[in-house]
């Protein structure tokens, strides 16, 4: 069975149809067919990431990202996704060469790509992130930076989150990218992490009862209050340093978890809320850096 994925690929598109015929397919082998896409972002591959563990969760089979095309499959060599264990990748050849990214596309800088599993591989990845940041601003090297500071500690509270929330048995697993573009409005970092736990949602209703179904309500409660499944009151500080940032530098927050996400920026009064028919396990995010 395939399942064919739309041109656009994000934390906050709706993928309810591709997510709905895993969930219901009989088939001992499903593939993802990605003919359509074009072009993809880090919450692009992370949502990808999150489908196809869905789908190796179901079957017990790896599945194919089929059909992808070459300037895409030249995106995904540039970081060792091919090296996760659940999936694999076909290429759609139409010409004899693989056509690689020329130097003046906006996602041609260093990709950092991570699965991390521990906070021993957590903390690595934190200090991975200082040396890509300086190495990209080298301007800042050298400087009391409340801006890198800030970034390092909502990575490490948010891969915390994830595997502490994303298994049962203590051994979750949490995918990470960090990438840089060049827009025509500025410099932007784009950091996106995806896990496939319990969710915001059942995370905080082991502490807070009357959060009930609700994930949109669980979402904002989580981001903009702090609230956490700790009964100590110790929890949120990683979207704390996320707020810190957007409050100081400008950037956005796209956070999905259950059959809801939650966009927003410090232009916006009240967040965009958007909501789905279906669910993905876990939580993916999204924060775009000015």
């Amino acid at each position: 069975m395939d399942i064919i994925l739309p041109k656009n690929i994000s934390i906050s598109r709706n993928i309810d149809s591709a997510i709905w015929q895993v969930l219901k397919a009989k088939d001992s082998v499903i593939d993802i067919d990605l003919t359509n896409v074009e072009f993809l972002y880090p919450d692009g591959i992370i949502m990808l990431l999150t489908l196809s563990k869905l789908i190796h969760e179901k079957t017990n089979q790896r599945s194919s990202w089929k059909n992808t095309q070459e300037k895409v499959y030249a995106y995904l060599e540039r970081m060792d996704i091919a090296d996760i264990a659940f999936f694999s990748i076909e290429v759609l050849r139409k010409k004899k060469r693989l056509i690689f990214y020329r130097s003046d596309r906006p996602s041609n800088n260093l990709i950092e790509m991570r699965v991390i599993k521990n906070p021993k591989e957590s903390s690595e990845v934190v200090r991975s992130v200082k040396d890509i940041i300086y190495n990209w601003f080298p301007e800042r090297v050298g400087k009391a930076d409340s801006y890198i500071r800030q970034i390092k500690q909502f990575i490490m509270h948010i891969a915390g989150n994830s595997l502490e929330h994303s298994s049962r048995k203590g051994t979750g697993t949490c995918y990470f990218m960090l990438q840089k573009y060049e827009h025509a409005q500025g410099t932007r970092i784009y950091v996106a992490f995806g896990d496939t736990g319990i969710g915001i949602r059942n995370s905080l209703k082991t502490a807070n009862s009357w959060i009930k179904d609700n994930d949109a309500l669980a979402i904002k409660k989580a981001f903009f209050e702090g609230l956490s499944s700790r009964s100590d009151h110790s929890g949120g500080l990683g979207f704390m340093h996320i707020r810190e940032i957007l409050s100081e530098y400008g950037g956005e927050i796209v956070i999905r978890s259950g059959m809801a996400a939650m966009k927003y920026n410090r232009s916006m009064r009240d967040p965009e809320i958007i909501k789905f028919k279906q669910s993905l396990p876990g939580t993916q995010t999204l924060f775009t850096i000015k």
